[in-house]
């Protein structure tokens, strides 16, 4: 076993699998995890931020940086926690693996603890293997040959009846398509995972790996590869502009449900934020692993209390586009009561999620929990688990957060201007449209969108559509008696040459009379 400081990950060789011992290393050291020092040295790589603020985080278009880094080696591993990742696999070395087949390549363990069936810890997972994937094709490390799932807490989920979520099998086959077939993907202790192993095994007893790496850290980079490939998988175009400003809601008789949802969308659609785009309420419990995809490639921003979908589908949105995460209100000192704490910006728990992807990001500590019974709503995080603790904001904190999101997201272009009223050309080329190319009578072509109401009251008028020239062009009088159309432009011309003829006769009375006085 091996550090590998520029792949934040373990490298070990000699790991096989029987179906009676699961992973194991065929070597006699007993504990690779106690063998390795407790400061490391890393190296990774780091998003560049423009803007890197208590609870606000702008990537810089200078792109990432290489970057040393010692951090200190946690020999427990709960999953919970940067650096407490390291799974000391047993030491089987009584085990004969002479006739075991070897599978050349890597295998890549997946170790996130609960992720086969919460999408945000199984996000984790996803970031590592991405950043693994990305190496490869670099040629840091060879290629991906299988994946090894094994979640620590699913040995409980079968027992109470659940399997692995078709949103995490999904999300895998994502980011292996093309490089791995799905059959190399294994869930230990599933009973598919058996099935597999014997198929691979040739009826050899068993199997071995050439290589095989887990993860040390929380979170990792991956140069948006895990977006891209959800995208592709899910038939994303890539020129998809987003349109909706989402916000997730948690339904039914769930935790962490908006005390008052009218009043937020309400709030929102009053703002400028959220001017051009269209609201969009959403409660993803059972949307698939694409449509949630899709929904968060479509959303400019998204706005959601902590919970799995924040880190899950966040990682799918468009460079330009802001997701905020809210939670409850900061807290001074011991806590007492909600009434006793302030809502501001300020770093919430996916931070590390957003700064390592390099994701644009508001943290919002405006939630206010409030109880449906006598008993108070605890501090965070004992509150996200109270199905009586409804989530009320605090709206002055809300104003500061959406006018943030308005400032650090990025503009959609906006279509081109109408051209400018040359008269003589406009004239020109109306003329020489065809009857069946001109556009219907009273069309506008294009028309600016809609300025909210300003969110403090002040009046602020919204913009005028703008009227294209062949809107004008269309409108026309008709003379009665002839039959003949005369459109504006037409009547405008008409109108500029009496004005002209009016304005030469009086030139020459002018000069008449004055030659009359001379002579």
């Amino acid at each position: 076993t091996a550090l590998l400081p520029g792949l934040q990950a373990l490298a070990s060789t000699r790991v096989c699998w029987t179906e009676q011992e699961r992973l194991f290393r065929s070597d006699p050291e007993e504990d690779i995890c106690q063998a390795l020092p407790l400061q490391v040295a890393l190296s990774e790589e780091r998003v560049d931020f423009e803007v890197e603020d208590s609870g606000i985080l702008v990537p810089s278009p200078n792109g990432t940086r290489r970057a040393k880094l010692s951090k200190r080696f946690m020999m427990d591993f709960d999953g919970y926690g940067d650096m407490r990742y390291c799974w000391s696999l047993k030491s089987r070395s009584s085990v004969n693996t002479t006739g075991f087949r070897t599978l050349p390549g890597l295998a890549v363990l997946l170790t996130e603890h609960h992720a086969n069936l919460n999408v945000g810890h199984a996000m984790r997972d996803a970031s590592f293997l991405a950043h693994i994937l990305y190496r490869s094709a670099e040629g840091a490390l060879p290629n991906v040959s299988f994946v090894i799932v094994k979640d620590h807490m699913y040995v409980h989920m079968l027992k109470q009846g659940n399997r692995v979520s078709k949103y995490r099998q999904d999300s895998l086959a994502a980011l292996m398509r093309g490089s791995v077939d799905t059959s190399k993907i294994a869930f230990l202790t599933d009973k598919e995972a058996n099935a597999t192993l014997k198929e691979l095994s040739g009826n050899t007893g068993g199997i071995c790996f050439e290589v095989a790496a887990q993860r040390l850290r929380e979170w990792y980079f991956d140069r948006g590869l895990y977006r891209r490939k959800a995208w592709e998988y899910c038939s994303v175009d890539p020129a998809l502009r987003p349109d909706l400003f989402l916000v997730e809601v948690h339904g039914g008789q769930g935790t962490r449900r908006w005390a008052n949802l009218t009043a937020l969308t309400s709030f929102i659609s009053a703002h400028n934020v959220s001017r051009g785009l269209r609201i969009k309420l959403v409660q993803l419990g059972q949307s698939t692993f694409c449509e949630q995809v899709k929904l968060y490639a479509r959303s400019k921003v998204a706005l959601m209390h902590h919970g799995a979908a924040v880190a899950a589908n966040s990682a799918f949105m468009q460079p330009g586009s802001v997701m905020v995460e809210v939670e409850g209100s900061f807290c001074r000192g011991r806590f007492k009561s909600w009434s006793m704490c302030e809502a501001k910006l300020s770093n919430t728990l996916n931070e590390p999620f957003a700064r390592t992807l390099g994701l644009r990001y508001v943290g919002a500590k405006v939630a206010i929990p409030v109880s449906t019974t006598n008993e108070p709503c605890p501090k965070q995080p004992l509150y996200f688990f109270k199905q009586e603790c409804l989530i009320d904001l605090n709206y002055t904190g809300m104003e500061e957060v959406l006018r943030t999101v308005d400032l650090i997201k990025v503009p959609d272009p906006e279509p081109p201007p109408s051209p400018p009223p040359a008269l003589m050309a406009v004239q020109s080329e109306v003329a020489a449209t065809p009857a069946s190319t001109a556009p219907p009578q009273g069309e506008v072509l294009w028309q600016q969108p809609p300025q909210a109401a300003a969110v403090d009251g002040s009046d602020k008028s919204p913009d005028r559509p703008r009227m294209s020239i062949a809107f004008a062009a269309t409108f026309s009088l008709t003379d009665v008696s002839t039959g003949q159309s005369w459109t504006a432009i037409q009547l405008l011309l008409l109108a500029q040459l009496i004005v002209l003829a009016w304005w030469c006769c009086g030139r020459r009375a002018a000069c008449r009379g004055g030659g009359r006085g001379e002579g």
